[in-house]
């Protein structure tokens, strides 16, 4: 298993339920490959979503509920 170099701050003012990482941009894409965004299929999709927004077949969703009915 890959190990990569992020930092955790929490202030003593902040809720004990955030929690702040900070990374650089090498370590951010090295997050990201390990997360499989840089895989052929991840980018194929993002190709796939780009054109159904450009042919109009994606439209904005205000509820959950709406689509459904």
């Amino acid at each position: 298993m890959a190990s990569l170099p992020i930092t955790l701050n929490r202030t003593r003012t902040e809720s004990k339920r955030k929690v702040k990482l900070e990374f650089n941009a090498t370590t951010f894409e090295e997050l990201a490959r390990l997360l499989g965004y840089y895989s052929p299929e991840f980018l194929q999709s993002l190709e796939r979503a780009e054109r159904d927004i450009k042919e109009g077949r994606v439209y904005p969703i205000s509820s959950l509920h709406k689509l459904l009915k």
